[in-house]
This record gives structure tokens, C-alpha cells and sequence, in this order.
């Protein structure tokens, strides 16, 4: 699989979570993982892929407190195919509730629910792999 390395972090202070669009944009470059044929035989490598890549988040609520159940509803807007949308806690004490791992065709949207069990920034890294 091939990480396009569009990173995503939801963040909460003190567990406050703002409800609006966030729209991220690609990192400057993104890298593959390919299989290389060279003189010293075959070998991977990366390359650089110039896809760009947005993320789009809508929050379930505008302020969360600790141990209070949030919803990200995830999507990839213009985006065409499968892709494997991965999430996981951005600090030890965010409880993600439900699947982590999703397979989406398209623009489908996915919903995330997590929950932070202490007072401070806490949220989601959203991970977008082919």
C-alpha cells in the first residue's frame, strides 16, 4: 500500500471541539513506496506522488468535555476510486469508539466517533492510504 502521507490531526483544548469545515491541504510533497528494477537488481524506492490530497472534517459539536463523545464525519471531496481512510488517537488518553479503518469509494463520507478522557488537546490523526 502506498501511504500518501496526508496527515490529519483534531485537536481538542480542553476538549473543545469547534463545529465548521476543515478543509487541510496536501503536504508540499507526498511520497510512494515503489519496486525499482536497477542495475543492482530490484529495489524499492520512493517517489515523489503529486497528487494532491484534501481531507474535509465536520464535528458532531462545538465544545466537548472531558469523557464526552465527539463524531468526525470524514470525507475526501474530488476524490475518485477506492482509498483506505485509517484513524488513531493523537495522545494515549483518546478513545477511539468504533472501527478505525474504513474503505471508501469516492467522496463517500465516514463517521468517527472518540471520546478524550482528560481535560487538554486531544483528538484524531486521520491517515489516507491507496
Amino acid at each position: 500500500m502506498r501511504l500518501l502521507g496526508l496527515f490529519l490531526a483534531l485537536g481538542m483544548s480542553g476538549c473543545i471541539m469547534l463545529t465548521a469545515n476543515v478543509g487541510v491541504p496536501s503536504p508540499p510533497i507526498a511520497w510512494r513506496l515503489v519496486e525499482d528494477d536497477l542495475e543492482q537488481g530490484r529495489v524499492l524506492v520512493l517517489e515523489p506522488d503529486a497528487r494532491p490530497w484534501r481531507v474535509e472534517v465536520r464535528l458532531s459539536r462545538e465544545r466537548a468535555t472531558a469523557g464526552e463523545i465527539v463524531e468526525a464525519e470524514v470525507w475526501l471531496p474530488e476524490a475518485e476510486g477506492r482509498h483506505r481512510i485509517e484513524a488513531s488517537p493523537n495522545r494515549p488518553d483518546v478513545s477511539i469508539l468504533g472501527p478505525r479503518e474504513f474503505e471508501v469509494d469516492g467522496q463517500e463520507r465516514v463517521r468517527i466517533r472518540f471520546t478524550c478522557a482528560s481535560v487538554g488537546r486531544g483528538g484524531i490523526l486521520v491517515v489516507v492510504k491507496e
